[in-house]
């Protein structure tokens, strides 16, 4: 960062680590994996949908149906997902900037005997990261529950349309492959949610990569 001054006398410093330490983080590892998992999962769901048409295509019904109900249950989780996971980053800085602010004066909590306030300040930081973290994580658990649901149906439905196939092999390689896009399908719908909360992260960078910087730094930033 080339910014002036005074943008790191107003900014915590928890807050600007933060930035190169959980939300780099997300844009190094947790977004690109969301990605090739969602891609992975669409293109077995893809092949696996072709089967069963194929085998039975009455089918395609269920399917349809069950997938305009995994979106409708997608976008009810990301309206609240998206926002504790914004909620859950931004209660990171606190900790950082208490960790740091404790390092650079700990000869001087030392010497006034303040280790008590400030181990119990970093206390409260650490239980209202948690607790936001948890909430989220109960949001997927929300979310997990009702995918394992609609699963359950599909592959109820495609044991019902196989009562008409005389083969075993057939009857085999029609469940297997109806459990394969009960699986995707959920896979699918978790990767595009985690996608659009790590894009949380995209956001705090880009900001950060957008500010100003100081008039004699300017001739010091690459073209």
């Amino acid at each position: 960062l080339a910014s002036p001054l005074r943008f790191f006398e107003q900014t915590p410093v928890g807050q600007v680590t933060n930035r190169f330490a959980g939300d780099t983080d997300s844009l190094d590892w947790s977004l690109p994996g969301a990605v090739a998992m969602f891609m992975d999962a669409v293109f077995v769901m893809m092949g696996s949908v072709g089967l069963l048409v194929v085998k039975v295509p009455p089918i395609i019904v269920a399917v349809a149906v069950l997938a305009v109900i995994y979106l409708r249950v997608q976008r009810r989780f990301n309206a609240s997902a998206t926002e504790l996971k914004r909620l859950e980053s931004m209660s990171k800085s606190p900790v950082f900037s208490l960790y740091s602010q404790t390092l650079d004066g700990l000869s001087t909590i030392r010497a006034a005997g303040m280790q008590g306030r400030m181990r119990q300040e970093m206390v409260h930081a650490v239980d209202d990261n948690t607790g936001t973290y948890l909430v989220w994580a109960h949001s997927n658990r929300w979310l997990g529950v009702r995918l394992d649901l609609l699963g359950g149906l599909l592959t109820l439905a495609a044991a019902l349309a196989a009562l008409h196939l005389r083969s075993y092999a057939e009857v085999g390689l029609l469940l297997i492959y109806a459990v394969t896009v009960t699986r995707t399908l959920a896979v699918s719908v978790r990767a595009t949610a985690q996608m659009e909360v790590q894009f949380n992260a995209v956001e705090r960078v880009a900001a950060y990569a957008s500010l100003p910087p100081e008039p004699d730094a300017a001739a010091l930033l690459p073209p």
